[in-house]
C-alpha cells in the first residue's frame, strides 16, 4: 500500500510539474514574468482546494 502511495504522489508530482512547464512556455517568453504568473496560478489553485476541505477554517 505505500509503495502504491508512493508512485502515486509522484505521479502528480511530475505531472503537476509538466503542466507547470508547459503553461509558462506558452505565457511568455521573458522567464522570470512566465514564472511569476505560474507560481501565481497555482498558489491560487492550492488556496482555493484548502479552501474547499471539509473543516478548513
Amino acid at each position: 500500500m505505500a509503495s502504491e502511495a508512493s508512485a502515486l504522489l509522484g505521479f502528480w508530482q511530475i505531472l503537476n510539474a509538466a503542466v507547470g512547464v508547459w503553461l509558462a512556455a506558452t505565457v511568455s517568453h521573458e522567464a522570470m514574468f512566465a514564472l511569476g504568473v505560474v507560481l501565481t496560478i497555482f498558489s491560487l489553485a492550492a488556496l482555493g482546494l484548502y479552501a474547499l476541505k471539509p473543516g478548513a477554517g
